[in-house]
């Protein structure tokens, strides 16, 4: 039945019988508001299913519609110096609540020692060390499904090469040398 359509017909046990819903056409008397979720069943419900629609009150007996999560940003290979702080971020829609954990090679982190952020959008490692140097992605769920983001991988910048300088003229008449 179309929105705004007030009467139909519907063939019920083989001949057509014009049901109206709503006010029908042309008449003064009946209903005269908007009826949400009109449905026919084919048998008498039971005192439960009966129970289960009134207690939906206003949000319906319909399922709603949801949306499994979709990664909009993919958080960003990194490489950084040891000791630096690193934010690996993410960006997801879909139906709420979405939950998300964070992973590193493989298994799921959880907020301990220099991580934090482990079941957020923003996964925090403070004070890189080599231990920290892998593979992080992030799954996102939520009811109607998962998402699992591109591998962020975090590397560590080669230390500088030793300076092999030579005093300057200064420091060798000054110094002694």
């Amino acid at each position: 039945m179309a929105i705004g359509t007030t009467a139909a017909t519907f063939n019920l046990q083989g001949s057509p019988i014009p049901v109206s819903v709503g006010r029908a056409r042309g008449s003064e008397s009946g209903f005269d508001g908007l009826v949400d979720e009109f449905t026919i069943y084919r048998r008498a419900l039971s005192a439960t299913e009966v129970a289960a629609i009134w207690a939906a009150g206003a949000s319906g007996k319909c399922k709603s519609f949801s949306t499994p999560p979709v990664i909009t940003s993919q958080p960003q290979s990194q490489l950084v110096d040891v000791g630096s702080d690193v934010n690996l971020q993410v960006v997801a829609s879909g139906t709420p609540p979405l939950s998300y954990q964070w992973q590193f090679n493989g298994t799921n982190l959880s907020n301990a020692g220099n991580i934090s952020g482990s079941g957020t959008t923003n996964l925090l490692v403070n004070n890189v060390q080599s231990n920290n140097v892998g593979n992080y992605r992030v799954v996102v769920t939520n009811t109607s499904g998962s998402a699992t983001s591109s591998v962020a991988a975090l590397t560590l910048r080669p230390p500088a090469p030793p300076h092999n300088c030579c005093p300057t003229d200064w420091q060798m008449h000054y110094c002694g040398r």
